[in-house]
């Protein structure tokens, strides 16, 4: 969550542009791939707590 903290606090809004953030940062999802989608942000924050 550190990262789209990160990427909210410099003004993204969507969740394509969050996943073009973690794409752009290297980091991987939680499968392992390289690219990340909306559909897997959008998982990722349900999932968190808070």
């Amino acid at each position: 969550m550190l990262y789209l903290d990160a990427a909210r606090h410099a003004g993204t809004t969507t969740l394509q542009q969050l996943a073009d953030a973690l794409t752009a940062r290297g980091v991987r999802t939680p499968r392992g791939g390289k690219r990340w989608r909306p559909w897997q942000v959008r998982r990722v924050i349900n999932r968190t707590p808070g």
